[in-house]
């Protein structure tokens, strides 16, 4: 079985737990319900939405066991071994173009064979994908809690984006 509390679990026994906040570097939070402790629609995060319906097996849950601090955590569990499509939760924001950015987040990660990913894209006024870009990976077959960190400033054509944890497998 694999977990990862918090955006991500992969092929083959994973668990992982991660708490992030995209912030400007200004320290302006960008983020809605960052801690993942508000209710939005019934057993789901305000401001959190999953990509799309899970295959069988993949399950992606707002969960009270295993956060870092507080009291709750976004999870993605997957029991079955074999390729699978990427699925994740996500967040959109209000994004400026020539703005520098840096995510950060905790994340906790068990018998993680693939990998999971924190990602940014960036859209310009029209809505077109204008840039994509990783900012941290985890992978690893560690129980402790880490904090990974990534930055990124958009084009300057950039007004809104997404942020994303993702996970395959």
């Amino acid at each position: 079985m694999r977990t990862w509390p918090f955006w991500c679990a992969l092929c083959c026994c994973v668990a992982g737990t991660a708490a992030w906040a995209l912030e400007r570097l200004t320290e302006i939070d960008l983020i809605d319900n960052g801690g993942f402790e508000r209710e939005g629609s019934p057993g789901q995060p305000a401001g959190w939405n999953a990509r799309r319906a899970p295959p069988d097996g993949v399950s992606l849950s707002w969960t009270g066991s295993g956060a870092r601090t507080g009291n709750r955590c976004l999870s993605i569990t997957s029991t079955q071994n074999g390729d699978r499509p990427w699925f994740w939760w996500e967040q959109s924001l209000a994004l400026q173009g020539n703005v520098a950015y840096r995510l950060t987040a905790w994340v906790r990660a068990d018998s993680l064979q693939r990998g999971a990913l924190f990602v940014v894209s960036c859209q310009d006024a029209s809505g077109k994908e204008v840039l994509r870009r990783h900012l941290a990976s985890v992978s690893g077959q560690s129980s402790e809690w880490r904090m990974v960190t990534g930055s990124v400033t958009p084009p300057a054509a950039v007004r809104r984006g997404r942020i994303q944890f993702s996970m395959h497998g």
